[in-house]
C-alpha cells in the first residue's frame, strides 16, 4: 500500500510546514529538522533539505555543483528570496564572515545586531 504522502502535491505538503508570518522576512520551517536546525522533508523517495525544495519549487533546478546559501543566515528559513545558489567556498566563506561579524560584535560590547551587554 502506497504512503498518503506520496499521493499529495509537493507544494501543499511544503507550505502546510511553514510559518510565514515573521517580521523579520524569514518563513521558518515547523517540521522535520536536523540537529543543526535545517529542516527536512521526503521529496522524490528521499530526505531532502527543505531550503533546497523550496529554491527547486519557486526559483528553478539547482545548478550542478552549487550549494543553496542563506542570506538571513537562518537554517529553517525557506523564503526563496532568502535562498541563493553559490559554490560551497562562497558558502562557508559567509558563514564565517558572520561568525567573525558576531564576535566582533561581542568584544566590542555588543551583541551582532549592535545592542550593548547588560551587566
Amino acid at each position: 500500500m502506497p504512503r498518503i504522502y506520496t499521493t499529495i502535491p509537493i507544494e501543499k505538503r511544503f507550505w502546510g510546514k511553514t510559518d510565514p508570518c515573521r517580521t523579520d522576512g524569514c518563513w521558518l520551517w515547523l517540521a522535520n529538522k536536523n540537529p543543526e536546525g535545517y529542516g527536512r522533508l521526503w521529496y522524490r523517495q528521499r530526505l531532502d533539505y527543505a531550503h533546497r525544495i523550496a529554491y527547486e519549487l519557486y526559483i528553478g533546478p539547482i545548478p550542478d555543483g552549487l550549494h543553496i546559501d542563506h542570506s538571513c543566515r537562518q537554517p529553517a528559513c525557506v523564503n526563496p528570496e532568502h535562498l541563493e545558489a553559490v559554490t560551497c567556498i562562497e558558502n562557508v566563506q559567509r558563514g564565517i564572515a558572520a561568525l567573525i561579524n558576531s564576535w566582533r560584535g561581542w568584544y566590542n560590547g555588543c551583541c551582532a545586531r549592535s545592542h550593548p551587554f547588560n551587566e
